[in-house]
């Protein structure tokens, strides 16, 4: 207990947790305030907290607006119990999370009966005074009156914004509230807490007190337990292939998928599962078993996929994530792309890609301040009033994005690296930029990526350049024929067969068999093969699909289909025709062609 701690002298804001301060944190980075130099400006990037004590005096002062008798101790435990949690717990760095003014305002009480207090009996449960999954709870409720009038006749209904919560009884009659009167009523309520609701959930509850003249509404949040699976960053490991931690054609990788449980209770029996709709991959191990995933636990899965070796160039592949823990599940879909198209001149110069330049001075590559590697390209030399342009035009093949690292050390606001995708600004920056990376939408079909440093007709600051580094750039069309008839595959006799294949670049295709079944259509990428008598005689039959394209160029790819034959009729069974009662007989049967196993029915 601080409160007889000198020269602390001050009181826990719960039982024994002590002097913890700040209480809360406001925002108070790059905030835009009032210009120190003029009446009526403007000016952005203020840091502090001179700047953050104002948003939460103005939070303060919504809420008096609301309910003018708030006592400071209602205000702090509102605005401390609404807070957006930054870490579990109060803390000397973040207190108890960043105000949240409509939370805070929203639960703030209106003059007349409201929510002064609650208690949870889950003794039906783990009796821990909590709200656990799979819970039935009595909810005990005390309301209070700190109007200037009295209350007669009151009702409160109780109801839940969430979907985890369903109210079994939500009306209690509270009778007469007098004047700063208190009433308390012990089970009052009650619902059923849902068996997966998560971990660190807020719930809110809303009140409605009413008679037969007024209502009054307020409201309160109970954070409830549970699992609570989180899905974290994507990882490739292709040490066998070339290492350079992207997927590539022809290659077979490890894909780490990190995910963790920030609940208040153990995940059991967790399963991960990844999984693909791309024709492009072939997932060979497609389960990992975390066992229990403790309580603020984190942990890596591992699964390893192959790549095919005609995959095009910057082709985007779905890779879906599943984690499962009984009635508690995270998805997440990562879409990689395959043979990432990079520029990171490392080759020293500008040989890798045609690029081109304009204005007053060429780019250069230089290698020291590099973000990643040795080399890096620098804006040109140039004076005032003057402009230094890199560009490089490429083909996209789809829909996709370009990425890349920037820093700038230039005169703010006036001078600078600026962005161009074709004669679009998309963004600009200025004065002392760290490096960074960023990104832009990009459509299919040709376009123009433009870097350009500019400056004004005055004044030099910092090094007065910018740099750029690891170009992540859009895939490439890619003209070239291609195709693949899909995976080998195996079906039961008296089964069809629908075929996945892929083709690029294409005028017209061309299904054929070495067997004598037939297709749905011989001209489709996605047709159904039935087999015929012969295939299954010979076990097995070659699909080849046959692509042609302009000039009559034509590639053909073939994939073997196999069969699992049905057992054959078995013979006669041989052994008695009755058995007297209390004896045993036996009874036998021919082997039977293509049986596996085999039940014997009376």
């Amino acid at each position: 207990d601080w409160s007889a701690i000198s020269p602390f002298n001050d009181y826990p804001y719960q039982p024994e947790m002590g002097l913890i301060r700040p209480d809360i944190c406001a925002p108070g980075v790059n905030i835009k305030s009032l210009a120190y130099n003029s009446n009526t400006a403007y000016a952005s990037g203020w840091d502090g907290t001179s700047m953050a004590t104002p948003a939460n005096a103005g939070l303060i002062a919504l809420m008096l607006q609301k309910n003018n008798l708030l006592t400071p101790e209602e205000i702090d435990e509102t605005i401390e119990t609404t807070t957006h949690v930054l870490v579990a717990g109060k803390n000397n760095n973040s207190g108890s999370g960043r105000i949240d003014a409509l939370a805070a305002v929203e639960a703030t009480s209106l003059p007349g009966p409201s929510y002064y207090l609650h208690t949870i009996n889950d003794l039906s449960g783990n009796n821990n005074g909590q709200l656990d999954p799979a819970e039935s709870v009595f909810l005990g409720l005390s309301m209070g009156n700190f109007s200037d009038e009295p209350a007669d006749n009151v009702t409160v209904e109780l109801s839940a914004e969430s979907t985890f919560i369903t109210m079994t009884d939500s009306t209690e009659f509270f009778g007469n509230f007098g004047l700063e009167s208190i009433i308390e009523i012990l089970d009052a309520f009650a619902f059923d807490v849902a068996n997966n609701v998560p971990g660190g959930e807020p719930i809110k509850f809303n009140i409605l007190a009413y008679n037969t003249e007024e209502s009054w509404e307020s409201s309160f949040e109970i954070t409830a337990n549970g699992v609570n699976l989180l899905v974290g960053l994507l990882t490739i490991s292709d040490l066998g292939g070339n290492n350079n931690g992207s997927l590539d054609p022809g290659e077979t990788a490890d894909i780490l998928i990190e995910i963790s449980n920030t609940g208040q209770i153990d995940a059991p029996a967790s399963m991960a599962y990844l999984a693909t709709t791309s024709n492009f991959v072939t997932i060979n191990s497609a389960t990992f078993d975390l066992q229990t995933l403790a309580s603020g636990q984190s942990s890596t899965t591992i699964f390893n996929i192959s790549i095919e070796a005609f995959t095009p160039i910057g082709t985007e592949v779905d890779l879906n994530f599943e984690a499962i823990s009984g009635y508690y599940n995270v998805q997440k879909t990562f879409i990689p792309k395959v043979g990432l198209v990079v520029e990171d001149f490392e080759t020293g110069d500008f040989s890798q890609y045609e690029w081109l330049f304009a204005g007053n001075a060429n780019w250069t590559v230089v290698g020291s301040g590099a973000y990643e590697g040795t080399y890096c390209a620098k804006s040109g030399a140039i004076g005032n009033d003057a402009t230094t342009e890199m560009k490089l035009t490429i083909d996209v093949a789809a829909n996709d994005s370009i990425a890349f690292y920037r820093k700038v050390s230039s005169e703010a606001t006036y001078d600078f690296l600026e962005f161009y995708i074709d004669n679009s600004l998309k963004d600009s920056w200025s004065g002392e930029v760290a490096w960074d990376r960023v990104a832009f939408a990009v459509t299919a079909g040709e376009h123009t990526f433009r870097w350009v440093y500019m400056k004004d007709v005055y004044v030099v600051s910092g090094s007065d350049c910018a740099w750029v580094d690891y170009i992540e750039l859009p895939g490439f069309a890619d003209y070239t024929l291609a195709v693949n008839a899909g995976q080998d595959a195996e079906i039961c006799e008296g089964m069809t067969f629908q075929t996945n294949a892929f083709a690029a670049n294409f005028v017209s295709l061309g299904w054929a068999t070495s067997g004598t079944g037939t297709f749905s259509s011989t001209s489709s990428l996605t047709t159904v093969y039935t087999p015929g008598a012969e295939d299954y005689l010979e076990g097995m039959v070659a699909l080849s699909l046959t692509a042609f394209g302009e000039g009559g160029q034509s590639l053909t790819d073939v994939l073997q289909l196999s069969f699992d034959l049905l057992p054959l009729t078995p013979g006669q069974i041989s052994g008695p025709a009755t058995v007297c009662f209390g004896n045993t007989e036996s009874y036998n049967v021919g082997e039977v062609m293509y049986a596996d196993s085999y039940v014997w029915v009376l």
